[in-house]
């Protein structure tokens, strides 16, 4: 028994195959570019929430995203590719932040 493949959609299986590719790639590329400086901001963002330096809290915050591969998770839906901890001290961040009449 032979099968009869129509050529279209073939040709968009792979196109999306190799769209898939290519942002799973440009992620892979964007984590391993941030993941540096999102570990070192991360420990300085969690000391200054423990001693409640907003100030300090505010300016690392926004250097942070203000990095392109950094932001590139922070402004997209691409924070699930984070860490769990990572995802959870920007929320509190950004809560705290908020609450404390930061514009963020």
């Amino acid at each position: 028994m032979s099968y009869n493949l129509n050529p279209i959609p073939v040709k968009y299986a792979q196109l999306v195959a190799h769209a898939q590719d290519q942002i799973f790639d440009q992620v892979n590329a964007h984590y391993k570019n941030a993941l540096p400086a999102l570990g070192n901001s991360i420990r300085n963002m969690r000391y200054a929430l423990e001693i409640e330096d907003f100030s300090s809290l505010h300016r690392e915050y926004l250097e942070l995203k203000a990095q392109e591969d950094v932001a590139f998770f922070m402004q997209h839906d691409y924070e699930g590719y984070l860490p769990t901890r990572m995802q959870q001290v920007l929320r509190d961040v950004e809560r705290e932040l908020k609450a404390q009449g930061y514009v963020i």
